[in-house]
């Protein structure tokens, strides 16, 4: 009985010392969560006054229609929001002393700048494939040379915008680069057929 109480004790004081660093960490959690609130809002009205610059930019020409969706103005708030818990997180675990989750939480956070880098060379890809198709086609003297000039430059860019920010993202593009490659070579080969 002493043994036991002996241990409660110690298990009570131990607690009791620990509680300040748990009341910490769990501070900045809910800090963390609070940051992660403002920085979505801020993101989806980012997202809305960008769409009312496009609308001013673009009132004619080929990208009146170039917008950003509700969609995937929601999807960026959605990913900005629980990168921001994240990062919090892992603070917060450093803090706590909880070394080893706090390390694992830390190379994944070293991947972030990465992640973010390669998703906005792909996000920007698609906006110059966009604006080049346009271009391309603008440029074209006649309607159907236009359709078949524009889609295929659209393509190329977004392919190859895809292939530096997955590569940037640290995913093995090889395969992507030789399939691309015979897939180019057999196009370009069935047109000198065909204009042959």
């Amino acid at each position: 009985l002493e043994n036991a109480r002996r241990v409660a004790t110690r298990i009570g004081s131990e607690f009791v010392d620990y509680l300040p660093t748990l009341l910490g960490a769990s501070i900045l959690l809910l800090a963390g969560w609070g940051v992660a609130h403002l920085l979505r809002a801020a993101t989806r009205r980012a997202g809305n006054h960008l769409n009312r610059l496009l609308d001013r930019a673009f009132r004619t020409g080929r990208l009146v229609d170039f917008r950003l969706s509700p969609r995937a103005v929601a999807a960026l708030a959605e990913i900005i929001f629980w990168l921001t818990v994240f990062v919090f997180a892992t603070i917060a675990a450093r803090a706590a002393g909880l070394t080893t989750f706090a390390n694992w939480l830390d190379r994944a956070v070293a991947s972030l700048p990465n992640l973010i880098a390669g998703a906005l060379v792909i996000v920007v890809g698609f906006f110059l494939g966009a604006v080049a198709r346009d271009l391309t086609t603008a440029s074209a003297t006649r309607t159907a040379q236009s359709a078949l000039i524009g889609k295929p430059v659209q393509v190329a860019i977004i392919v190859i915008a895809l292939i530096i920010g997955l590569d940037q993202i640290g995913i093995n593009v090889t395969f992507i680069v030789t399939m691309f490659a015979i897939a180019a070579g057999a196009l370009l080969g069935g047109i000198a057929i065909a204009f042959g």
